[in-house]
């Protein structure tokens, strides 16, 4: 008789418990606590994957809560370096490692990079997440000593939730067969987005950005970057969060708040904070991506409604 895997979770109404669930309220409760106390916690999470379904995001969670409580980096390198020797937990700490080094933060990129040089086990999961040249500068060929074959490849990618229409896989595609035969069996042809009389920049995501830091330097109108950075990148979050609290034309503000309530995706709980306290169009533009179940949200949109505003529960 086979043995059966069980989940063993801390009970629901203690933080442990809430942090295992992936819980706002267990996010909201973690960055109040003493640094330690958090970390302590966190890292038992990411030690033991506690996820009922394997296929939940929860990176993005664990990781927006190790930039929160400045986690010590010293504490993921050694969930990296430890990760093949831990199967069952290993794409959680990829997953998480890897939101933070998609958010362009040195160190997660560093471990990364030398996971993939090392030839891990899943090192195709681990450099989708690099996206900047310098950041897969050179990993191509440790990839491909990997997984030497398209078929190999195409098995490593799939059904990891990896966008191999974005960095580093474009680039590689181009100079790299193999890289290409894997894609092409990975994925059917994305869809050309819909036509829109809005104007939409054109570009990678690494020009696109470039772009957007320049227009902000001179204060110009990003919209069209904006645009252009929701379309190609994965997860726009990370990239136009900055644009974001940096521009000052309210108008480019809603552009960007409705680009990051378009993909469908919910922000991060400390998204609210700036959402919130920005005017009433940008808070609209927004309302699909922001959890409005807390009461000073619940308070917000009653006041927005009040004054006339579409923000009908539904929205």
């Amino acid at each position: 008789m086979h043995g059966v895997d069980t989940i063993t979770l801390a009970p629901a109404y203690t933080l442990l418990g809430k942090l295992q669930r992936g819980l706002g309220a267990g996010f909201l409760e973690a960055v109040r606590i003493e640094r330690a106390d958090a970390h302590t916690l966190l890292v038992s999470c990411l030690a033991e994957d506690q996820r009922r379904d394997p296929g939940e995001a929860r990176g993005r969670y664990y990781g927006e809560l190790c930039l929160e409580t400045r986690i010590e980096l010293h504490a993921l390198a050694a969930l990296v370096e430890g990760a093949d020797a831990s199967p069952a937990n290993r794409r959680l700490v990829l997953e998480t490692v890897g939101w933070l080094a998609w958010r362009g933060i040195a160190g997660p990129i560093a471990m990364l990079r030398e996971y993939v040089l090392a030839g891990g086990e899943e090192s195709a999961l681990a450099a989708s997440f690099l996206w900047h040249p310098r950041a897969f500068a050179g990993l191509d060929q440790a990839l491909l000593d990997r997984y030497p074959t398209a078929e190999a490849l195409a098995d490593a990618l799939g059904g990891r939730g990896v966008d191999v229409a974005r960095e580093p896989w474009r680039t590689w595609s181009v100079s790299r067969p193999v890289v290409a035969d894997a894609l092409a069996r990975v994925s059917d042809p994305l869809p050309a987005p819909p036509r829109s009389d809005e104007p939409i920049a054109e570009g990678d995501a690494l020009q696109l950005v470039e772009a957007l830091g320049i227009a902000l330097e001179r204060d110009e109108c990003v919209c069209a970057l904006a645009r252009g950075i929701a379309t190609v990148a994965g997860d726009p979050f990370a990239l136009l969060e900055r644009s974001f609290r940096s521009v000052s034309r309210s108008s480019c503000r809603v552009t960007i708040a409705r680009e990051l309530s378009r993909g469908g995706a919910r922000l991060p709980a400390r998204a609210r904070e700036w959402l919130w306290d920005a005017e009433p169009a940008v808070v609209v533009a927004a309302l699909g991506a922001v959890d409005g179940g807390d009461s000073a949200a619940a308070e917000r949109i009653e006041g927005l409604a009040r004054d006339g505003w579409p923000v009908g529960r539904d929205t």
